[in-house]
């Protein structure tokens, strides 16, 4: 393997699809644009991504929490409720490399952007998809220590 594969810039030409946010999905795809992938972050269209507003900030500037941990990447917002929306995230997808999400289970599956739905079109060039999740499956509920804070959400 050379040194041109290894630190800063290995990862120049791929082509990263972010539909994530809050941390975990947004820290993940800021290291990657960090070394080098041109990172596309999807956005609400109605008011953008959530952390855009958090800590008070009035509407015309985002928050120092949505820049830490959307830094160096393009964002774009599509309404994922309209069919075009999601024709046009299928399209994006089609020329990804990667695609990182941590909507609610089964969010994904509605709109028809789920693993197996990207991978019929983009066998040869879609390399990951990767999920990050805060939520559990409902058969999962009785281990979870989650399950005792009512701001997740999640029905046993």
């Amino acid at each position: 393997m050379s040194d041109d594969n290894i630190g800063a810039g290995c990862l120049n030409s791929g082509c990263i699809l972010d539909l994530s946010q809050f941390e975990a999905g947004p820290s993940c795809t800021r290291a990657l644009a960090w070394l080098g992938a041109e990172v596309v972050k999807i956005e609400n269209a109605n008011d953008g991504a959530p952390g855009r507003f958090f800590f008070g900030e009035p509407p015309d500037k985002d928050s120092w929490y949505f820049l830490l941990f959307n830094a160096s990447k393009k964002s774009i917002t599509v309404n994922l409720r309209d069919p075009a929306g999601v024709a046009l995230v299928k399209d994006m997808a089609r020329r990804a490399d990667v695609m990182v999400e941590n909507f609610a289970p089964g969010a994904l599956e509605r709109l028809s952007l789920d693993y197996d739905a990207i991978r019929a079109f983009n066998a040869v060039l879609f390399k990951m998809f990767a999920f990050i999740r805060s939520f559990i499956a409902r058969a999962a509920c009785h281990w979870s220590r989650y399950r005792i804070f009512p701001k997740w959400k999640v029905k046993c």
